[in-house]
């Protein structure tokens, strides 16, 4: 009875190997793998060391065909791990050779499945098992040459190129190569280029051309290897004759894109976005090129901007959108700087506001790292976009959160206060702008003089506006003790000059002005001239009205010298300072007026100042004259901001007051109202403008008294009062006339006493706050004088 079981058995596992051959021959692999178990299931019942190596071989068979036929790689995975761990069990009959050939295919299987790393694992162990079993028959060629791709695909680049070598050493002393030597000359290229040797890139790649002349991946990749050298031009010489030797259609698309970076690169924009749209023609053509047609759409919005086409530009990258970019908020990053270089900030921010919320709802972790500097980075484009827009509010909130970003980096720290600071000082807040340089001042190298110094000069600055000017001296000094870089201490000799000025201390604001005008470019005409207008004004204070003359003449020179060459030479022909060489620029310099805008601003304020200058000195005819020519200029300007307005509203008034002292009073009137009604269409937001607006009541008011007409000399009198009283806390020159105007009044009345009282405020006034007016000075102390001797 056993014998005949046993008989029953051999039987049916040979029927069973006999189907699977069978099917096999037929290619019908299912049933193969099918019959093939079954005989693994009927061994499985004799537990021997031999029936033990059977199902292991039988597993690799399974495996094999999976592998080599159905190309299911994950089962033909299961199948050769199951026969080696048959092998590796079996003491008895184990083989070491056959452990490396399993160790081979599995290390292949993971190699089809892109599983690099451990694919190379299995693969050097097979290494090592033939070694040690069957050194002298293994077959090396196939083994270096799987390693050697491995290690490249691992990005092992040194090791890859020794097994590449390891291969062409096997084929020593024969004097014909196989054709594969192209593959691997071309894959040590590609290894040296990774590791951007690119001598020897170069080398290899041109033992390829050597073999195979017109070979289109070497000269494209010789392309990529000048691109990364930056020598483009030879990279688009290479990316053209690969162009040349190639027809198929995904080759050409990557042709036309390379040649397209190549032009962008050398901002031959054109012909750039042409070879771009040829790339996407053709991607077009190929499945699956979704994203690489948003990349190329991207590349010709970035030329776009290169030509500052910015609308173009912006309707490409919205063209991106369409198509499955890995990164939205990237397209979104590019098209709020196309709106910023385009100066539509509104619209800028609106994009960066959309890449902020994409950036802050990254959560992937390979983002996370670069997502706080990202995040820097947005909101600080986001608080100079506002900033562009005057909304320094919402400016300072995001340079805000800049900080809470910042808070290990010490240098942006201390730009950010910075930043912060100066929208502080535009939103007139200075307490708070002062306390963010003194942040900033904690974040700067104590290595850093011109940094410290600059800080110093920023917060005296602040303590400027703060009318706190022994506090801004002090910063001011401690600064221009440390700085050595000439635009730092040219705003610490501005700053002092400030100081000085207020003070009334103006021999040594003269010292700092000249060094100011010293430290000040060539270029900067406009800010030259307004220096000597300043040091002009020094010395009308110092009651020196001739050399407050000469720095107006300067000042007018410096005009003409930055007009064209033409009118250069002219004026270079003087040869000396005079009232002809004066009127001859003057003649230059309205001739020039209708030119620019620049050009009028700079001719304004020269000609205002020597109109008062020659009141100042009595001789009312010429400064009418100049009062007529600031005036021509001022009518001139089409559009006239509000501080303009307000120029020429203290035009007319000036020009009133001048006929007033010509008695023309008619004509004073005339034209002081006319500034009264230009002031009263205006919002005068500073006390300046409140001031000068006052002061034209007061000349209305002069003018009345003149005219005898009393109750409209009061009111104008009481309107510009109001003003004052309003206004400052201290009394402004301006007050010194009104209570000169009560004074008479109340004479006029026979109120002496109370006249009196009111002639010695006015002179006290004057004398503190207006000292150049001799005029006035004289005319009331003669009246004390005559009322002192009426009433002796």
């Amino acid at each position: 009875m056993l014998r005949q079981l046993h008989k029953t058995f051999q039987h049916k596992a040979r029927l069973t190997r006999l189907h699977a051959y069978y099917c096999n021959d037929k290619c019908s692999y299912d049933r193969t793998i099918k019959y093939i178990e079954k005989y693994i299931e009927l061994l499985s019942t004799k537990d021997t060391a031999t029936t033990a190596a059977t199902v292991a071989d039988l597993h690799k068979k399974i495996g094999l065909i999976y592998f080599n036929e159905t190309e299911n790689y994950h089962l033909a995975l299961k199948h050769f791990h199951k026969s080696l761990e048959l092998h590796q069990l079996n003491d008895i009959t184990y083989n070491g050779e056959k452990s490396a050939s399993l160790n081979q295919l599995i290390g292949a299987c993971y190699g089809r499945l892109c599983d690099y790393k451990t694919s190379l694992m299995y693969y050097n162990q097979a290494l090592l098992l033939y070694e040690q079993y069957s050194p002298t028959i293994f077959d090396r060629h196939s083994m270096f040459k799987c390693l050697a791709i491995l290690y490249h695909e691992n990005e092992q680049f040194e090791t890859s190129i020794e097994y590449h070598l390891k291969y062409f050493q096997l084929f020593d002393g024969q004097q014909s190569l196989p054709q594969d030597f192209i593959h691997h000359y071309r894959s040590i290229g590609d290894c040296y280029a990774n590791i951007t040797d690119y001598t020897k890139a170069l080398e290899y790649y041109r033992k390829v051309l050597d073999m195979k002349q017109n070979d289109t991946e070497t000269l494209h990749n010789i392309g990529l290897t000048y691109c990364k050298q930056l020598e483009y031009q030879l990279a688009i010489n290479y990316f053209q004759m690969a162009l040349e030797t190639t027809q198929d259609s995904p080759s050409i698309a990557v042709m036309y894109g390379n040649l397209g970076a190549c032009y962008e690169e050398i901002k031959l924009f054109d012909l750039a976005i042409d070879y771009l749209m040829k790339s996407i023609h053709f991607n077009q053509k190929e499945k699956n090129k979704e994203k690489k047609i948003g990349i190329l759409y991207k590349s010709i919005g970035h030329c776009y901007d290169g030509k500052n086409m910015y609308q173009e530009a912006i309707a490409t990258y919205l063209k991106c959108l369409e198509y499955p970019y890995e990164k939205t908020s990237l397209i979104f990053d590019q098209i709020a700087c196309s709106y910023w270089n385009n100066n539509d900030y509104d619209q800028a921010c609106a994009y960066w506001l959309k890449t902020l919320k994409i950036t802050e709802e990254e959560e992937e972790e390979e983002q996370q790292q670069n997502k706080a500097s990202e995040l820097c980075r947005i909101n600080k484009k986001l608080a100079e976009c506002y900033e562009k827009n005057n909304d320094y509010e919402t400016s300072i909130a995001f340079f805000t959160k800049c900080l809470d970003l910042f808070n290990d980096q010490p240098s942006k720290m201390l730009n950010t206060h910075g930043s912060i600071g100066s929208l502080y000082c535009k939103l007139k807040r200075y307490e708070l702008a002062r306390q963010e340089y003194e942040k900033k001042l904690k974040f700067i190298n104590n290595d850093d003089q011109n940094g410290i110094g600059l800080c110093y000069v920023q917060i005296g600055w602040c303590y400027m506006r703060e009318k706190s000017t022994d506090q801004a001296l002090e910063y001011y000094l401690k600064g221009l003790k440390l700085c050595t870089d000439n635009s730092i201490l040219l705003d610490a000799y501005l700053g002092l000059c400030d100081c000085y000025f207020t003070k009334t201390d103006f021999d040594q604001a003269l010292v700092y002005y000249n060094k100011a005008i010293e430290y000040t470019d060539d270029k900067e005409a406009l800010q030259k001239i307004n220096l000597f207008l300043d040091k002009s004004i020094c010395y009308q204070y110092k009651l020196d009205y001739e050399q407050a003359l000469e720095e107006c003449k300067t000042c007018l020179k410096l005009i003409i010298l930055n007009q064209d060459n033409k009118q250069q030479q002219s004026v270079d022909k003087l040869k000396m300072i005079s009232l002809k060489y004066y009127k001859k620029c003057l003649e230059l310099c309205s001739s020039a007026i209708t030119t620019t805008e620049q050009q009028k601003i700079l001719n304004n304020k020269p000609l205002y100042a020597i109109m008062c200058l020659y009141y100042i000195v009595g001789d009312n005819k010429i400064a009418l004259d100049y009062a007529f020519k600031y005036l021509r200029i001022l009518e001139a300007i089409e559009l006239r901001e509000t501080q303009e307005q307000i120029e020429l509203a203290k035009c007319y008034n000036s020009i009133g007051h001048i006929y007033y002292w010509n008695n023309e009073y008619k004509l004073a009137l005339d034209y002081c109202q006319e500034a009264i009604d230009l002031y009263q269409l205006l919002t005068l937001e500073i006390v300046d403008q409140q001031q000068a607006y006052a002061n034209a009541w007061s000349s209305l008011a002069v003018i009345y008294y003149q005219l005898d007409q009393i109750s409209e000399c009061v009111d104008c009198c009481q309107k510009s009062m109001e003003i004052f009283y309003k206004t400052s806390t201290t009394a402004h020159f301006t007050v010194g006339f009104n209570y000169e105007l009560y004074a008479n009044l109340h004479l006029k009345n026979g109120q002496h006493w109370v006249a009196e009282e009111f002639y010695k405020k006015a002179l006290d006034i004057i004398k503190t706050h207006a000292p150049y007016e001799l005029q006035v000075i004289s005319r009331i102390e003669n009246k004390l004088i005559n009322m002192f001797v009426e009433q002796s």
